[in-house]
Protein backbone atom coordinates (compact mmCIF):
# COMPACT_ATOMS: atom_id res chain seq x y z
CA UNK A 1 0.00 0.00 0.00
CA UNK A 2 2.42 2.40 0.96
CA UNK A 3 4.65 1.70 -2.73
CA UNK A 4 0.75 2.14 -4.08
CA UNK A 5 0.54 5.74 -1.73
CA UNK A 6 3.93 6.92 -2.82
CA UNK A 7 3.20 7.21 -6.48
CA UNK A 8 0.50 8.73 -5.87
CA UNK A 9 1.68 11.12 -4.13
CA UNK A 10 4.46 11.50 -6.34
CA UNK A 11 1.92 12.04 -9.83
CA UNK A 12 0.39 14.83 -7.47
CA UNK A 13 3.22 16.78 -6.35
CA UNK A 14 4.83 16.19 -10.44
CA UNK A 15 1.30 17.89 -11.26
CA UNK A 16 1.60 20.42 -8.63
CA UNK A 17 4.47 21.46 -10.02
CA UNK A 18 3.92 21.46 -13.53
CA UNK A 19 0.95 23.55 -12.85
CA UNK A 20 3.41 26.14 -11.02
CA UNK A 21 5.83 26.17 -14.03
CA UNK A 22 3.36 26.77 -16.66
CA UNK A 23 2.38 30.28 -14.62
CA UNK A 24 5.88 31.24 -15.44
CA UNK A 25 4.69 33.17 -18.34
CA UNK A 26 1.59 34.89 -16.40
CA UNK A 27 4.52 36.16 -13.69
CA UNK A 28 6.69 37.45 -16.20
CA UNK A 29 3.51 39.54 -17.88
CA UNK A 30 2.32 40.49 -14.27
CA UNK A 31 5.90 42.03 -13.63
CA UNK A 32 5.29 43.90 -16.70
CA UNK A 33 2.18 45.28 -15.64
CA UNK A 34 -0.41 42.87 -17.22
CA UNK A 35 -3.62 43.01 -14.61
CA UNK A 36 -5.22 39.76 -16.24
CA UNK A 37 -2.18 37.98 -15.95
CA UNK A 38 -2.06 38.88 -12.23
CA UNK A 39 -5.25 37.42 -11.46
CA UNK A 40 -4.29 34.59 -13.52
CA UNK A 41 -1.44 34.04 -11.52
CA UNK A 42 -3.39 34.52 -8.15
CA UNK A 43 -5.61 31.52 -9.07
CA UNK A 44 -2.97 29.18 -10.17
CA UNK A 45 -1.40 30.48 -6.70
CA UNK A 46 -4.19 29.66 -4.68
CA UNK A 47 -5.08 26.64 -6.36
CA UNK A 48 -1.45 25.11 -6.01
CA UNK A 49 -1.60 25.99 -1.89
CA UNK A 50 -5.30 24.25 -1.68
CA UNK A 51 -3.39 20.80 -3.76
CA UNK A 52 -0.11 21.07 -1.58
CA UNK A 53 -2.27 21.05 1.87
CA UNK A 54 -4.52 18.25 0.46
CA UNK A 55 -0.96 16.36 -0.33
CA UNK A 56 0.30 17.09 3.03
CA UNK A 57 -2.89 15.97 4.78
CA UNK A 58 -2.13 12.71 2.38
CA UNK A 59 1.09 12.20 3.33
CA UNK A 60 0.47 12.57 7.02
CA UNK A 61 -2.25 9.68 6.44
CA UNK A 62 0.40 7.33 4.87
CA UNK A 63 3.01 7.76 7.76
CA UNK A 64 0.53 7.09 10.11
CA UNK A 65 -0.31 3.69 8.74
Amino acid sequence: MLIGGFIMIVEKFEKILKDLALATEDAEKCERGNASAGRRLRKVALEATKALKDLRAEIMAEIKK
